[in-house]
Formats: C-alpha cells, structure tokens, sequence
C-alpha cells in the first residue's frame, strides 16, 4: 500500500475505523467479542497501522477491544481519536463541545487506551454548538502539554477548515465523503492542495444513523 503522512507519522492509505467494533449503532458490547478481536489482528496483519477510534463509541468498547487485542502496541501503529460528542444512557449522540469537555474526552481516551499520548486527535465539530475558536485553544494546549501529537479536525466546512489553519497545523481532516455524498469535494480540494490528509468517513456508503469513521481513507 502507498502511504501517506498523518501529522509526524507516515501511515499507509488504507486505515481501520473502529466504530463498527462495538454493537449495533456503536452502543454497547459486540455481538461476538472473539470475532471483533481477531478482526483488529488480522487488519494489522494485512499491512494496516491507523487505527481511528474515539472513546464515545460504546463508550469505551472499541478502545477496550483495540487495548486488548494489540497493547502493547507496535511502534508502527498510528492511534488517532476524536472529541467533541458523547452517549446519552440510550446511545444518543450529544454534542460534547466546551473545552473542558473535550479535555475530558482526550483524558479518557488515554485511559482506556492505556497511553501517555494520543498521535492525533480531532476535533469534532457540531453545528454551530460551542466557540469555535476557544475547542481551538483546548485541542492547541493539549497538544503543546504533549497529550496530543498533532490536532486534526472532523465534521468542517472550508471557512472552518481555513480560520483553523491560521490558529495551528491541521494534520487531517475526516469528513464525509462518498460516490452519494460530494457535498464536501471543496475541502478535499483544499486537503490535497495544502497536504492535509483527508480521511473519509462512511466512503462506500452513507447510512441515515451514520456519525463516525469506516475503515478506509483519502
């Protein structure tokens, strides 16, 4: 497989979205733990090395498993997760966007991951929810704490996109993006114009209850 950079790291263009890992709806334990597990070591066997996941699926069940099925993790492997969302007791999505919130979320991504440092995480953006500028400031200081590797952004538009690289490096954008859903070829033109990786979520396809990432990108 080609690669690609992502942040300071170099990862190969096909990655594992760990959403699907949990159950229906990424609420809840998986049908077959067993299964799930040998599916996140066959695609390490088969050349994968970013692994995109998010501690709201489940919640903590596709960290869970990932931890389990490949920790201690080889230095190769990229783990890049997301904040700015969370569960409702019912598996709602709810936007998690304050700042404080969204350290919280990298916080326990670190724990249920069990590492010191995140490679990448992005941040979510919903709607119009919460100051754009100040999850800018929360994503930027964590990353100078060295909690984060790099900051990536999910869920933008072009002006948002452009507004946050005169605040930081942006090292990928993850939106949707699918043969259905062209809506956002601006910033994927931008993404290839400045470098940026660009990392489709739901590519072969877009479900109506779709919120997260799929196993392929760019």
């Amino acid at each position: 497989m080609k690669t690609f950079p992502l942040g300071d790291r170099t990862v190969h263009r096909i990655g594992f979205g760990a959403m699907q890992l949990p159950g229906r709806g990424a609420f809840g334990p998986p049908r077959d733990r067993a299964e799930a597990l040998a599916v996140v070591r066959r695609a390490v066997e088969l050349g994968v090395d970013h692994f995109d996941t998010a501690q709201y699926y489940g919640p903590d069940v596709a960290n869970e498993l990932l931890r389990t099925a490949l920790h201690p993790y080889d230095s190769r492997l990229v783990l890049v997760s997301k904040v700015g969302a969370a569960r409702d007791a019912k598996g709602g999505w709810i936007p998690a966007q304050e700042p404080e919130q969204l350290r919280a979320g990298v916080l326990d991504n670190l724990r249920s991951l069990e590492v010191e440092r995140l490679d990448v995480v992005n941040l979510r953006v919903t709607g119009s929810d919460g100051d754009f500028d100040g999850q800018l400031d929360a994503m930027i200081a964590m990353r100078d704490e060295g909690l984060i590797g790099a900051v990536g952004l999910s869920n933008v538009n072009l002006a948002q996109l452009e507004h946050a690289l005169t605040r930081t490096p942006v090292a990928c954008v993850q939106n949707p993006f699918n043969l259905v859903d062209r809506g956002g070829e601006d910033v994927l033109r931008a993404c290839t114009a400045g470098g940026i990786a660009f990392v489709p979520f739901f590519p072969s396809a877009r479900r109506s209850d779709a919120n997260g990432s799929s196993a392929t990108r760019r």
